[in-house]
């Protein structure tokens, strides 16, 4: 079974054609037209199937296939963005991504915190801040609300 066919087996309660949080979101557009799934994971329903009730999950899982597969982790922040907070959240998105691709490979790991206002304070602490996926660590990489995934995908993949 397709990749993309499979998650929407799977997931399809949490599938969804944006990412937008209040005061914040993360412009699809002008994507091509290769298969994009987002999953919608800061929910009760999605957090129950990992046993992660009681933890911080990101908004969302994005799965793309461009060339090859790239999995974004993306935590979206309408106002102040605490790292501490935003890392831990990113980090369980990234350890429930494992889970799904588990059996794919995967070419590009991105997580990605966006948001309206960070402190300089925050920042360097972000900086610090490092998501491990499949062995690897990758730093966060930190984007304003209303940025392309497009061009992030231009200058981190």
């Amino acid at each position: 079974m397709d990749f993309h066919r499979h998650l929407r087996v799977k997931f399809g309660d949490f599938i969804r054609n944006s990412c937008k949080e209040p005061n914040c979101e993360l412009i699809l557009q002008d994507l091509a037209s290769s298969p994009l799934t987002i999953l919608h994971t800061d929910n009760t329903g999605f957090r129950q199937l990992f046993s992660l009730e009681r933890e911080r999950l990101s908004d969302y899982l994005l799965f793309y296939d461009g060339r090859n597969l790239i999995v974004v982790i993306l935590e979206l922040k309408g106002g102040r963005a605490d790292v501490s907070v935003a890392h831990q959240q990113i980090k369980h998105g990234a350890e429930v991504a494992e889970q799904i691709v588990v059996s794919q490979h995967v070419a590009t790991f991105l997580p990605l915190l966006t948001c309206h206002h960070i402190s300089s304070v925050e920042i360097r602490a972000l900086r610090n801040s490092k998501v491990s996926f499949r062995g690897k660590h990758s730093p966060i990489i930190l984007a304003k609300c209303g940025s392309s995934l497009k061009e992030i995908l231009e200058k981190y993949h």
